[in-house]
């Protein structure tokens, strides 16, 4: 992580310090550490022999280092790492001496060519210290973090390419490396792929890089990967952004070859369809063990508006939260109101709209919101709670506080209204409430919901005012002749095979939709268009066409002691619409809307 050659080397020597409170340090001749094609070696024997209790001396007598100053600075280190190695700390040092000096050294005497293949390791996933020098050397010393919304998927892929090329390339070098397949389209490259690093500058543009996601089978690399090429310019003016198009490989694995040229899109770029600024993702209401829960009639002789609740695990749960002992939440009665119905991706098959979980919030269903109040314990204006939830909130906190990862400083409040997505959706919420759920129909300015990843799948939001989960977005509508008309794009295959090249590749293939599939043109719904009429029609009838089968499913599965699992009503829903008439006639309208 240091600057080339920062604070290791001296006029004769390198010296590592080993950071204890007697200031010791490793030394090394300079002499002899640029003698690479045996130095590493030395270095090894050494620490081998210092482990094994055997003379440490003998590989300096093996390679004829002989009496002088570089031997007598050899052996003072020596006696140093037998030292930490009878304080249990030498385990690591002649390797960490090695992989500190080798590029130390190479950064001293730059490269005409680079070829890597860097760690492919999000920042999220590095431990605390290193992360942030990490992100400080990306966001400060070469500008190409991105950050916001693309925090979390970030790399180190980008920060490698940019410094290696600052350490080691000598003006003029050309780098080709292996890279996620992220590198060519998304968010978290954006920066990256302009060439323009702080201090450091590349033309991108000199090859177009190599897609490699068609590439069968494609078990190299376990996540879809692309190759690209720059040349370091040393000139801010020679830089050059990555190019637009990139050279596909096509073919079975060590006969690949590039087959064609294909357009690249930046999916950082501003939508190509209205519905973008609209769609907006639900709350990120967790940690899921403290908030969902299942439910059963309170047994007691008190009012009946109580249900008891129980934490309900989930198999994507997360340690610490997996394993956490939650039995202080377990069979509490809560008040009805503040139990609410919940949609996650799993509740939501094409065209239909699955039964909600359930999930405890310090918000009244009658109100709608969460009365917030910084001066308050928790967050929340302790006149909005009754008894029994002020306490099962205080508990949650509690357990927030104590279970939350070392670096996250949110509260459990900010956690589930981050970004305020919870409170966005609060005007919904707070229609009366006992009114909705006379009409069980469609409200008069219905929401439609669709899966933030995975195959793209759509529902309108109907019934009980309920909470959208951060596994999926909401586009309010105008009308419910707009909601069925995105219902039947949103379900189609043809939108899963056009916004697939747009979506982020994982190990399984594109996975992550968001807001990827509104930088297709899909026009706002317009009531003169024939086209968006027929689809409108069209949707409808394919809904109501698949309620009544999965109710028949349920109906055969229970019949037959089966499960109905939310997982068999999308295969069901899934397998039918490949054979029904009018779902593909929902194919060529959505091809005839996308041209």
């Amino acid at each position: 992580l240091r600057t080339a050659g920062q604070d290791l080397f001296s006029r004769d020597r390198v010296r590592i310090e080993i950071g204890d409170d007697q200031n010791r340090a490793l030394e090394y001749p300079l002499s002899l550490a640029e003698q690479s094609d045996w130095f590493d070696e030395v270095i090894s024997d050494i620490a081998e022999a210092v482990e094994q209790g055997d003379d440490p001396l003998r590989p300096l007598d093996d390679r004829g280092i002989t009496e002088g100053p570089d031997r007598r600075m050899m052996e003072t280190t020596i006696e140093t790492l037998q030292a930490l190695h009878a304080e249990g700390r030498n385990h690591i040092w002649g390797y960490y001496s090695r992989n500190l000096i080798r590029p130390a050294l190479l950064s001293r005497q730059k490269v005409d060519a680079i070829v890597g293949n860097p760690p492919w390791l999000p920042y999220s996933k590095t431990r605390a210290i290193i992360r942030e020098e990490l992100e400080a050397q990306s966001r400060n010393a070469y500008g190409i973090w991105t950050g916001g919304r693309y925090a979390g998927n970030q790399d180190v892929g980008g920060l490698f390419f940019a410094r290696c090329t600052d350490l080691y390339a000598a003006p003029g070098a050309i780098i080709g490396m292996v890279l996620p397949h992220s590198a060519l389209q998304t968010g978290q490259y954006r920066a990256w792929r302009t060439g323009d690093w702080g201090t450091v500058h590349a033309n991108l543009g000199i090859q177009l890089p190599w897609d490699l996601e068609q590439i069968v089978p494609n078990t190299f690399f376990p996540v879809p990967s692309c190759v690209v090429f720059a040349r370091c310019t040393g000139d801010r003016q020679a830089a050059q952004q990555l190019p637009k198009r990139a050279a596909l490989w096509l073919g079975n694995e060590g006969t690949a070859v590039p087959a064609r040229e294909i357009s690249l899109t930046d999916t950082s770029t501003q939508f190509a369809s209205p519905y973008g600024e609209r769609a907006r993702q639900g709350a990120s209401i967790r940690p899921r063990c403290l908030m969902l829960v299942d439910t059963e009639e309170s047994t007691t002789s008190i009012a009946a508006d109580l249900v008891k609740v129980t934490p309900r695990r989930g198999s994507l749960d997360k340690e610490p939260w997996r394993s956490l002992d939650l039995r202080r939440l377990h069979d509490l009665p809560i008040e009805r109101e503040y139990v609410w119905p919940i949609h996650l991706g799993e509740t939501v098959a094409p065209y239909l709209l699955l039964s909600p979980l359930k999930a405890v919030l310090p918000m009244p269903r009658g109100v709608g919101r969460i009365e917030k109040d910084e001066n308050a314990r928790y967050g929340v204006a302790g006149s909005s709670l009754s008894r029994r939830i002020s306490r099962r909130w205080q508990e949650m906190n509690r357990l927030w506080e104590e279970h939350r990862g070392a670096t996250n400083k949110l509260t459990l409040l900010e956690r589930i209204d981050y970004v305020s997505a919870l409170a966005a959706q609060s005007q919904r919420l707070s229609h009366d409430y006992r009114m909705i759920i006379a009409l069980d129909a469609i409200p008069q300015n219905p929401s439609l919901v669709y899966t933030a990843s995975g195959t793209p799948t759509a529902a309108l939001l109907s019934g009980p005012p309920s909470i959208v989960d951060e596994k999926l977005y909401e586009i309010p509508c105008a009308t419910q002749e707009e909601a069925y008309y995105l219902l039947g794009v949103l379900n189609s295959t043809a939108i899963k095979k056009a916004v697939a090249p747009l979506m982020s590749k994982g190990q399984y293939g594109a996975r992550d939709m968001h807001k990827h599939v509104w930088r297709l043109p899909i026009p706002t719904y317009d009531d003169s268009d024939s086209i968006h009429r027929r689809m409108m029609a069209t949707a409808k009838r394919v809904k109501e066409k698949a309620a009544h089968l999965w109710q028949d499913t349920e109906k055969n599965q229970r019949a037959n002691n089966r499960s109905t699992s939310n997982r068999i009503a999308r295969k069901t829903i899934r397998a039918w619409l490949q054979t029904d008439e009018d779902a593909r006639t929902i194919e060529t309208l959505v091809t005839q809307i996308l041209a």
